[in-house]
């Protein structure tokens, strides 16, 4: 089988991050046996990008059994130019935040051959649409229980503070960098050793050594659909303090997740009792596995190709 990513988030050299999941995802798939391309529209540049794409996914069409989109944008210029069956993913924000977008999302979404919902909050953001249910993978060959010791002493930590992740772009204004240098000042009115620990850039390689140093993860951001930031740090066997935005189902799911409210104080509250936890079962984030999602989406490919071999 041979299948086509089409994608408007794929890392770059400026920005390795960007995308970086779905490249996780497309890598996953390849381990499991699906011949995967993958067609990178640059819509970051220009809408006309699309169109362009449109073009030229019109010429890719014969070369693949199948074709997955991420993003509606993405999907629509697959549709345009008649790539079927095609698979959508959503990851976006704005389908909670923009009506329009959200509208938008609904209409590709009905018309693609099926519409992957990565959190039960994407599934809830486009209402009535059929979906299938599929999270983006976890790499669970990089976060995984490390000696938080040695991971302060490769990065350099001091080894008495209590770290407090932040592990979004500070940049990023949805992300609330604000807020959680605001809770973490409460935090340390009762205890001086709370730091607030931001990894901002830094090479993929070193991540999994942030949530290895702290203490607990903290969610801040205004609107998520399920950061896979959560998951990572439970793997690591790290706690999680989170507003109670995007994958709730998760966090109430797991023990050493925190659901929240929205204010400073209640967040400073969940990070003082976040460092009571002596010990975090990683057990939970295992579904969420690289491996695992991918062989379902391998499942699920199969499916869609053969219904349209029988149609």
């Amino acid at each position: 089988m041979r299948a086509l990513v089409v994608t408007n988030m794929y890392p770059l050299p400026e920005d390795p991050s960007f995308g970086s999941f779905v490249a996780e995802q497309v890598a996953s798939l390849r381990e499991a046996g699906v011949e995967v391309d993958v067609h990178f529209i640059k819509g970051y540049r220009s809408r006309l990008a699309y169109l362009h794409a449109a073009r030229e996914l019109r010429q890719r069409r014969a070369e693949h059994d199948l074709f997955h989109a991420h993003h509606a944008y993405a999907a629509a210029a697959a549709l345009v130019a008649g790539c079927r069956p095609l698979l959508l993913t959503l990851h976006d924000n704005p389908m909670v935040t923009s009506p329009l977008y959200r509208l938008f999302a609904q209409a590709v979404a009905r018309r693609a051959d099926r519409f992957v919902a990565v959190t039960p909050a994407a599934a809830r953001a486009l209402g009535a649409v059929d979906y299938v249910s599929i999270p983006m993978g976890t790499d669970l060959a990089l976060f995984y229980p490390r000696d938080k010791s040695e991971a302060r002493r490769e990065l350099g930590l001091a080894a008495d503070k209590k770290y407090v992740l932040f592990a979004a772009d500070p940049a990023r204004r949805s992300k609330r960098y604000d807020l959680a240098c605001e809770a973490v000042a409460i935090a340390r009115r009762d205890d001086p050793s709370v730091e607030l620990l931001n990894f901002f850039p830094a090479p993929r390689e070193k991540v999994p050594l942030y949530f290895a140093a702290a203490d607990v993860l903290v969610v801040t951001a205004d609107v998520e659909l399920g950061p896979l930031t959560v998951k990572e740090a439970v793997a690591s066997a790290r706690p999680v303090v989170s507003r109670r935005v995007g994958d709730v189902d998760f966090l109430e799911a797991c023990p050493a997740c925190l659901a929240v409210g929205d204010s400073a104080t209640e967040l400073a509250e969940g990070i003082g009792r976040a460092f009571t936890i002596e010990e975090v079962d990683p057990s939970p984030a295992a579904p969420y596995g690289l491996e695992a999602v991918a062989r379902r989406l391998r499942e699920l490919y199969e499916e869609v190709v053969a219904e349209q071999g029988s149609a």
